[in-house]
């Protein structure tokens, strides 16, 4: 992630948590320990947190917790057990169009069309 995105997510962060995260030595250590998180993955679990947590108002939330909401692992997860019960053990879809293959079936699923034996009753 560039500079420039990392401070737009961190002005959106500030334009809520207060005190903001303003020094410049403290931007600098965040960018630092942050940059290898791409731009969506970050700007995606800084919306989370806002989202899902209370308790990080009034307080600028930590490297660490900021890396946590970033990772993704809970999210593909959920995404793995929906595209086997899509798709199949057998007929599981690669990473980089599984988004794809996973919206086409669930629009399947809603007009009624079965999908590997699996029906609108599920």
């Amino acid at each position: 992630m560039t500079k420039k995105e990392f401070l737009s997510v961190i002005y959106m962060l500030n334009a809520i948590i207060s005190p903001p995260l303003e020094k410049k030595e403290s931007l600098e250590v965040y960018y630092s320990l942050l940059k290898d998180i791409s731009f969506e993955k970050f700007k995606r679990g800084a919306e989370r947190l806002l989202l899902e947590n209370e308790s990080f108002y009034g307080s600028f939330p930590t490297i660490a917790q900021l890396r946590k909401y970033a990772d993704d692992t809970e999210i593909d997860k959920i995404n793995y057990r929906l595209d086997i019960l899509l798709f199949g053990f057998d007929n599981l879809p690669d990473y980089e169009d599984g988004f794809e293959k996973r919206a086409r079936g669930l629009k399947n699923q809603e007009e009624g069309t079965p999908l590997l034996g699996i029906n609108k009753k599920l």
